[in-house]
C-alpha cells in the first residue's frame, strides 16, 4: 500500500493555475490513473437504495448508519456534510462503502445546538467543510487512530473551530449551524466559483491562500475529480473568503514561479513522510501521514490510490496545535 502510494504521489505535475482575488489553486494531473466504479454520496442518495441513518432512535453524535442495498461501491468523501435527522454531520474520513453493505461509520458534528428530529434520512449539503476543519480533522483522527484503533476527531476542537467562524463573519446561527454559515456567504462563494474550472483529464487540486499552501484534494481513478469538482472546491473557496481580509492585496506582487516551487517541495515531503496503514472503516486501507506541518491520509482499494488529501500546517500553527493538545512535537 505504502510503495503504490509513494509511486502515485511520484506521478502528480501540475498545469499552470487559476486564481480569483488571493485563492490561487492548480490543477494536478497523473498518468497512472484507474478505471472508476465508484458512486459519489450526491448520486447514491438519489437512488432508493442507498440512505444514511441515525444508529438508533437516541442516536448518537460519533457515528452513523450507512445501508448500501446497490450493486456499486459508493465513495463518501471526508468533509462530506451530512445534513438532517438529529443534527448535520461531517464524515471524519474517506470510506468506500461495499455494494450490498451496511456500515457504522464515524462522524463529528457541525451543528452544536440541535439534537431532535429533522429528517429520518440525511441529505447531502452542496458544500464541503472548510480546511480549518479537515485539517484538525485528519490529525486528530491520526492521534486517535494509535491511541485506541478509532476513527474519532476532536469533536470539541471542531466546535470551537465552527464558534470562531461565527464570530469572524459576524453571523449568528441558532444552532451553530456550519452549513448555515457557508449559505450566507453565497453571492461571495458565486464570484469564486466562476473563476475556477475543471480542466480536461484534471484528477486534483493543489490550493494556496496568498503564498501560504493549504493542502490538495487528488483522486487515482477516473471520473470522480471532474463529479466532485465544485463540492470540494467549496471548502477551499470558504477558507479563501474567510482569509482574502486578513491577505489582500499581496497577490499583485505574487511570484507564481515561487508557488510552483513550495508545490513541488510539499509533493516531496508528502512522498518521504512515514506513514502507517489502518483497516479502513469500509473497503480498502486507509494510510495516514503526518508531522508538525503536513498531515493527511490516503485511502488504498483494490490495487488503486482512491483518495489522497494532504494539509499544510503553517509552523506556528500547528506547534500551537501540537502544545495545545499536549502531543508530542515528535508524533
Amino acid at each position: 500500500s505504502i510503495e503504490m502510494l509513494n509511486s502515485f504521489l511520484s506521478s502528480i505535475h501540475f498545469s499552470d493555475p487559476q486564481a480569483y482575488r488571493d485563492l490561487i489553486i492548480f490543477p494536478l494531473y497523473s498518468d497512472i490513473v484507474k478505471e472508476d466504479g465508484y458512486l459519489l454520496l450526491d448520486e447514491a442518495l438519489k437512488t432508493d437504495k442507498f440512505r444514511i441513518q441515525e444508529v438508533s432512535e437516541g442516536g448518537s453524535v460519533p457515528e452513523l448508519t450507512v445501508i448500501n442495498e446497490l450493486d456499486s461501491d459508493v465513495l463518501l468523501l471526508e468533509g462530506d456534510i451530512l445534513v438532517g435527522a438529529k443534527q448535520n454531520r461531517t464524515i471524519n474520513t474517506t470510506i468506500i462503502v461495499g455494494k450490498g453493505s451496511k456500515l457504522t461509520i464515524p462522524v463529528s458534528c457541525v451543528e452544536q445546538g440541535r439534537w431532535s428530529y429533522r429528517s429520518r434520512v440525511f441529505s447531502s449539503s452542496k458544500f464541503s467543510v472548510d480546511p480549518d476543519i479537515r485539517r484538525m480533522k485528519a490529525k486528530t483522527v491520526m492521534s486517535s487512530l494509535k491511541e485506541s484503533g478509532q476513527f474519532r476527531a476532536d469533536q470539541s476542537g471542531i466546535w470551537g473551530t465552527i464558534a470562531e467562524k461565527m464570530r469572524r463573519h459576524n453571523y449568528d446561527s441558532r444552532s451553530m449551524d456550519v452549513d448555515e454559515l457557508y449559505e450566507s456567504r453565497q453571492e461571495d462563494y458565486q464570484n469564486y466559483e466562476r473563476s475556477f474550472s475543471y480542466k480536461d483529464q484534471q484528477i486534483g487540486i493543489a490550493v494556496f491562500n496568498g503564498d501560504e499552501l493549504s493542502g490538495c484534494d487528488i483522486f487515482g481513478v477516473k471520473g470522480i475529480m471532474y463529479k466532485a469538482f465544485k463540492k470540494i472546491l467549496s471548502g477551499y473557496i470558504f477558507e479563501g473568503i474567510e482569509k482574502s481580509h486578513l491577505i489582500r492585496g499581496k497577490r499583485a506582487s505574487l511570484d507564481f514561479a515561487l508557488l510552483k516551487e513550495k508545490l513541488n517541495s510539499f509533493f516531496k515531503s508528502l512522498y518521504s513522510l512515514p506513514k502507517d496503514v489502518f483497516k479502513s472503516v469500509g473497503e480498502g486501507n486507509d494510510i495516514r501521514f503526518d508531522s508538525p506541518e503536513i498531515t493527511g491520509y490516503a485511502i488504498e482499494h483494490n490495487g488503486k490510490i482512491v483518495h489522497i488529501a494532504g494539509f499544510y500546517y503553517p509552523e506556528a500553527q500547528g506547534r500551537a496545535y501540537h502544545r495545545n493538545r499536549g502531543w508530542d512535537e515528535d508524533l
